[in-house]
């Protein structure tokens, strides 16, 4: 009989918790082979492991920033101001349009949503 999701998740949480040195990345490579996964999978989920990596080590910053005293909007500032900081005027007035007009929809989206559960 195959397994479901929820049972490999759960055999791999199990696995991982039961782990010594608690390192995703050597656990991850031991699992995809055990599991027998082909190049393509293990592309995709390296590339989403990398993203996850990627918003772990900004939560960590944002934790960082707040035990010294900036709040979230201070904060982002400073990443924004470190990232445009080579950027002109108006490269930066582009970036800042997107970024709002992203949220904006996101919002309406959310409404949408909403909306359609009601």
């Amino acid at each position: 009989m195959d397994k479901t999701k929820e049972q490999i998740l759960d055999e791999l949480l199990k696995a991982y918790e039961s782990m010594e040195q608690k390192d995703f990345n050597v656990f991850f490579q031991k699992q995809a082979q055990v599991l027998g996964f082909t190049k393509e999978q293990l592309e995709f989920l390296e590339k989403g492991n990398s993203v996850i990596d990627e918003i772990n080590a900004k939560a960590l910053e944002l934790a960082e920033a707040k035990k010294n005293g900036l709040n979230r909007q201070e904060w982002i500032q400073q990443e924004f101001d470190t990232a445009l900081e080579d950027r002109t005027k108006e490269e930066k007035a582009k970036v800042l349009e997107i970024i709002n007009e992203a949220i904006d929809k996101r919002l309406e989206d959310i409404v949408t949503e909403k909306e359609e559960e009601e």
